[in-house]
């Protein structure tokens, strides 16, 4: 799960994946693995409209196969439970 801070405040809109951002650099939100920010290959200015379909060619669909590994929210729900008592 996808948590963005920065999508919560008022009138905030909600860019989904693959999207163009409004931007002069036209930067596109892209899922992307934790290899690639940890080596500092991306950040949110790295991915644009030119380069994309590039990186889809070189890199694959990060999240192709993200039904396969889904996981139940329960036990994080649980213990957040627990712990607000």
């Amino acid at each position: 799960m996808l948590v963005d801070y920065n999508q919560n405040r008022w009138g905030s809109t909600l860019a989904s994946v693959y999207s163009v951002r409004p931007r002069p650099e036209a930067t596109v939100s892209m899922p992307v693995t934790w290899k690639e920010v940890e080596r500092g290959d991306v950040d949110p200015q790295t991915l644009t409209i030119r380069n994309m379909a590039a990186r889809v060619d070189a890199v694959g669909d990060v999240w192709n196969d993200m039904w396969r590994r889904r996981r139940s929210l329960k036990p994080a729900i649980e213990k957040l439970k627990r712990l607000k008592r």
